[in-house]
C-alpha cells in the first residue's frame, strides 16, 4: 500500500490520509507534512463520526501474517455502515465480505492500490455508488438478526455432535 499512497499524495494535493491504530507512518510518507496524520484513538460511540468524516476506508493487511489471516472484516463493516467504501487486502474475511467492485475494492498489489485510489478518488459517483452498495450489504448480512441464524446454527451443530457438521 505504501507505494500507492505515494503515488496518490504526489498526484492529488487535496488527498490527506488519516493513520488510525497500531500504523506507524512509514518514512516514505513524511515528505507530505500534514497531509498525513497519526489519528488517536477514539471511543467506540465516536467512531461512526471519525468515519464519516473520511471518504475512503483502506484495510491493509499484511498476507504473510498468520495473525492477519485471522483478523476480521470489522473495519469494512464499520465503514460501510456509514456508507463509506473500503480498499482491502485479499484476506480470507475481507475476500468472503467484499465483492470487489460491487461493495468495496480488493486490492491484490501495490498497483491494485493505486489504480482503486485513483478510481475512488476520481469517480465520485463510483465511490458513492460502492460506499452504499457496502452499507446495503452489511445491513442485509451483518445484521444482529442474521448473525443470530449463523450462530444459532452453528451451536446447534456443536450441541448435535461432529456428525452435524460434515452433513451441512
Amino acid at each position: 500500500i505504501e507505494q500507492g499512497l505515494v503515488w496518490t499524495l504526489e498526484r492529488y494535493s487535496q488527498v490527506h490520509v488519516h493513520l488510525m491504530g497500531y500504523i506507524r507512518k512509514p518514512h516514505s510518507l513524511s515528505g507530505f507534512g500534514s497531509r498525513v496524520q497519526r489519528r488517536p484513538f477514539v471511543h467506540w460511540s465516536d467512531l461512526p463520526q471519525r468515519l464519516r468524516d473520511i471518504d475512503i476506508n483502506l484495510a491493509p493487511f499484511s498476507q504473510d501474517s498468520v495473525f492477519s489471516k485471522g483478523k476480521s472484516a470489522l473495519k469494512h463493516m464499520e465503514a460501510a455502515l456509514v456508507a463509506v467504501p473500503t480498499i482491502a487486502s485479499p484476506m480470507p474475511a475481507y475476500l468472503n465480505a467484499i465483492e470487489s467492485g460491487k461493495n468495496g475494492l480488493i486490492a491484490q498489489s501495490d498497483v491494485d492500490w493505486r489504480d482503486h485510489l485513483q478510481l475512488l478518488i476520481e469517480d465520485t459517483s463510483a465511490r458513492l455508488a460502492l460506499g452504499n452498495n457496502a452499507q446495503k450489504t452489511v445491513l442485509e448480512r451483518d445484521s444482529l438478526e442474521k448473525r443470530s441464524i449463523v450462530l444459532r446454527d452453528i451451536l446447534d451443530s456443536l450441541r448435535l455432535g461432529p456428525e452435524a457438521l460434515t452433513s451441512q
